[in-house]
């Protein structure tokens, strides 16, 4: 019977490892940590520029000389290591994001003051040369704030404000869609050549959906329903939508959300890359150590980046990789100053 006993034994501690291992549940398991490659070189060079009296609130790269700020009251480009604001300072509009079309063509989507009261409308403003014109968003009501864009040509535009509508501008006229009224829209990416939103329920917890344009309307294509995905935090890749959980990333799989890499810091960064095995990820909203990491489809590499902001950042962006350059933006409500971190990918001999 002891005998019966040991060899029983060594099989119920691995099956206790093995269920406290999975104990997420099935359908998110938590992934082992894969070892951080921190000994090899950067694959940047990094350098860091400061913006005195400035609080951006979004950035977007056209090209390595070309970089654009969300900014009230006006945006701002940055060129050659030099700040230049754009248009005028008119503080009854605030664009919370920016896009461009050319270094002639700008975009910027926020809110509008009305009047004194004061009453508050989503608008968008067009800086074309010297000229600047403003949108408001069409309804019967006060319409909320652009809170996400997406710029598919000079006047051909989609913005969300984080309601069940989507508006679409195109050559000067609206369009405008709805989804069910329980869900509001959080964010919009093209891929291949189709438009789509991804948008969570205000009524069941854990409920998400991606819908896809058909012309004429928006229509249901995934359902992800598990109450473990209301704290998920979504990320947006060039082409896809995927998550963040407190340990994982997680990809959509046949309405269920797959994990494919542990998290190499706190949750909480900012991502950019063209696909699940092209990440690079910028974590620093505290006063601790600034990260930058890289995932290759199989590990995490760290930047050894050194970079530090001596304030508490309220607020991280992150363009997408264009010509070897990538470019980070830390800002401070505190002391009115934001960051701007430069990558550029070094070459290899």
């Amino acid at each position: 019977m002891m005998r019966i006993i040991k060899s029983i034994f060594p099989l119920l501690i691995v099956a206790f490892l093995c269920i406290s291992f999975f104990s997420c549940g099935e359908d998110n398991p938590i992934l082992p940590i894969e070892p951080i490659d921190i000994d090899t070189n950067d694959v940047y060079q990094w350098q860091i520029d400061t913006a005195k009296g400035y609080f951006f609130s979004d950035i977007y790269q056209l090209d390595s000389q070309h970089v654009y700020f969300g900014c009230y009251p006006t945006p701002v480009l940055y060129q050659n290591g030099q700040f230049t604001e754009i248009g005028n300072n008119d503080y009854s509009f605030n664009g919370l994001t920016i896009q461009a079309v050319d270094s002639n063509y700008l975009v910027a989507g926020g809110w509008k003051r009305l009047n004194d009261i004061p009453q508050y409308v989503g608008a968008f403003r067009i800086y074309e040369g010297s000229s600047i014109q403003t949108f408001l968003l069409p309804g019967d009501s006060l319409i909320s704030d652009i809170r996400d864009m997406l710029i598919i040509g000079k006047e051909n535009f989609w913005f969300l404000n984080n309601s069940e509508k989507i508006y679409h501008f195109d050559n000067g006229k609206f369009s405008v869609y709805s989804i069910n009224e329980e869900f509001e829209t959080r964010a919009i990416i093209s891929s291949g050549n189709e438009v789509y939103i991804n948008a969570i329920s205000i009524v069941t917890p854990g409920l998400k959906k991606i819908l896809k344009f058909s012309g004429t309307e928006f229509t249901e294509v995934t359902t992800l329903l598990n109450p473990e995905y209301a704290d998920y935090i979504l990320v947006n890749l060039e082409s896809e939508f995927i998550y963040e959980s407190l340990h994982n990333l997680l990809y959509v799989n046949n309405n269920r959300l797959e994990p494919f890499s542990s998290l190499p810091g706190l949750n909480g960064a900012v991502y950019t890359g063209s696909s699940r095995s092209n990440i690079i990820r910028f974590e620093g909203l505290g006063y601790d150590e600034n990260l930058v990491h890289i995932w290759d489809g199989i590990k995490w590499k760290k930047e050894k980046a050194n970079i530090s902001f001596d304030t508490r950042i309220d607020k991280l962006g992150i363009t997408k990789m264009k010509s070897n350059h990538i470019f980070l933006m830390a800002a401070s409500y505190k002391n009115g100053v934001s960051f701007i971190v430069q990558g550029k990918k070094r070459l290899i001999n």
